[in-house]
C-alpha cells in the first residue's frame, strides 16, 4: 500500500553530495523548489557536504551505502526503499543514479522516471552508451543541460527518445553567490595580479593547459598569481607540473573550499579550459561575481559566453590563445570591467535557478505519460 502523503513525492537519485556542478545544482534547485511537491534525496553511495545544507532545507537524505556502480547490493537497497517509499516521481543524476534509478524505479512501477544528463560525458564508452540507451526507453523526460548535449544523446540514444529531449539550461542561486563572496574574505597581497580556476583537479577541467598559458605569459613579463580551487585525483600531478614549469611560486594550490566564492573576490579574471563540458555551474557562479571567463568552446559554454562581449572563447587544448587573452583582460582594467558587468547581466537575465525549478516540475506534473514538450 501506497504511504499516505499530502502531496506528490519525488526522490532525486545521485551517487553522493559533494560540491560539484551538477550536485550543487541539485542543492540550488532545492532551495527554490515549489511547495507542490515533497522531496527527497537518495545518496547511492554517501553523502558530502552539501548533505547538511540540504536537510536544513527539511529535505531528508538517504544514503544506501552501496560501493561503486556495478556494486549489486543496490538492487537490494534501492529496490527496498522504492517499495517501502514509493515516490511519485524518480529523478536521477550521473551514470550510477541514471543506471538504477531507471531499471528500479520502472520494476517498481514509478509513474515518473526523469534524467538530467549534465554533460557531454565524454568519458563514456560504447558499453556506457548502450545502458543509457536501452534505458532511456523507461524516461518519461530526459534534460539536457545544453543544446550540444541534446544533439549528442539524439545520435547516441536513437530516434525513440525524440519527444523526450528537454533542454533545460543550468541556473545559478545569484543571491547565494554574492552574499557568499562577501563573507571571510581572505588577505592578498596587494601587489600580486590574481587569476583563478574553479573546478575539480580533472583531467576534463583542463589545469594542465592553464598551467602552460601560465608558463607563456611569465615568458612574456606578465605574471600573475594563480588561484587553484578544488581538488581531486590529478592533484599530485598537477602539482610537479607547477614545479617542471617552474611556476610553484605563482601557482596555489588551495585544495577544496567552502566558500570558493570568498576568494574570488580578490581575482581579476578566471580561466575554464576545460577539454569536455556540458554547463559548468562553476562558468554561472563566476559570471554572477562580475568577473570575466576565458573559457574553451567546450559543451554549452560557447552559448552563455559572446565572445569579446562578457568573455572570451578558445578552442579546446589552445594554450597560446588562452595566454593571449588571459594578458589581455590583466592589461586593460576598463575592458576587464565591461566584460563582468556583461558576465553579470547575462546570468541574471538567462540563468537563474528559478527558471530551472519551473522546467522540472512541469515535467513532474506531466508524469503520467503525457509529451513533455
Amino acid at each position: 500500500m501506497k504511504p499516505e502523503r499530502k502531496r506528490p513525492l519525488v526522490a532525486h537519485l545521485i551517487d553522493r553530495l559533494p560540491p560539484d556542478g551538477a550536485e550543487r545544482l541539485l542543492a540550488d534547485v532545492l532551495h527554490n523548489r515549489s511547495s507542490d511537491w515533497d522531496f527527497v534525496v537518495v545518496c547511492l553511495v554517501e553523502g558530502g557536504p552539501l548533505q547538511k545544507e540540504i536537510e536544513q532545507l527539511g529535505i531528508p537524505v538517504v544514503v544506501l551505502g552501496c560501493r561503486s556502480t556495478w556494486d549489486i547490493r543496490v538492487l537490494a537497497r534501492l529496490g527496498q526503499w522504492l517499495r517501502q517509499q514509493q515516490p511519485d516521481v524518480i529523478h536521477t543524476h550521473l551514470f550510477m543514479a541514471d543506471t538504477w534509478g531507471r531499471l528500479l524505479g520502472r520494476i517498481a512501477g514509478v509513474s515518473g522516471i526523469m534524467t538530467t544528463v549534465h554533460s557531454t560525458n565524454d568519458w563514456k564508452k560504447i558499453h556506457h552508451h548502450w545502458v543509457d540507451r536501452i534505458l532511456s526507453h523507461t524516461n518519461d523526460a530526459i534534460f539536457a543541460c545544453t543544446e550540444a548535449v541534446r544533439d549528442q544523446l539524439s545520435v547516441q540514444l536513437g530516434s525513440h527518445i525524440k519527444d523526450k529531449l528537454v533542454t533545460v539550461e543550468n541556473g545559478v542561486n545569484v543571491n547565494r553567490v554574492v552574499e557568499l563572496s562577501r563573507q571571510n574574505r581572505p588577505e592578498s597581497d596587494p601587489n600580486d595580479l590574481l587569476i583563478a580556476i574553479v573546478g575539480r583537479l580533472h583531467e576534463a577541467k583542463g589545469h594542465d593547459i592553464l598551467f602552460r598559458a601560465m608558463k607563456l605569459m611569465h615568458a612574456d613579463g606578465v605574471k600573475p598569481v594563480l588561484y587553484v580551487i578544488g581538488d581531486g585525483p590529478e592533484r599530485v600531478s598537477l602539482e610537479n607540473l607547477a614545479v617542471e614549469l617552474d611556476l610553484e611560486e605563482a601557482i596555489r594550490f588551495l585544495g577544496f573550499q567552502s566558500n570558493p566564492f570568498a576568494w574570488l573576490s580578490g581575482v581579476s579574471a578566471v580561466a575554464m579550459p576545460s577539454r569536455w563540458e556540458g554547463l559548468p555551474m562553476a562558468l554561472l557562479e563566476v559570471m554572477a561575481l562580475g568577473l570575466p571567463v576565458v573559457a574553451s568552446d567546450a559543451g554549452g559554454m560557447g552559448n552563455v559566453i559572446e565572445d569579446g562581449v562578457n568573455g572570451y572563447t578558445i578552442a579546446i587544448g589552445d594554450d597560446i590563445a588562452l595566454a593571449k587573452r588571459m594578458t589581455t583582460l590583466l592589461t586593460d582594467k576598463e575592458l576587464r570591467t565591461s566584460m563582468g558587468e556583461h558576465a553579470q547581466q547575462t546570468v541574471n537575465e538567462r540563468y537563474n535557478v528559478r527558471r530551472v525549478v519551473e522546467s522540472y516540475e512541469r515535467a513532474y506534473a506531466l508524469a503520467d505519460g503525457t509529451r513533455v514538450d
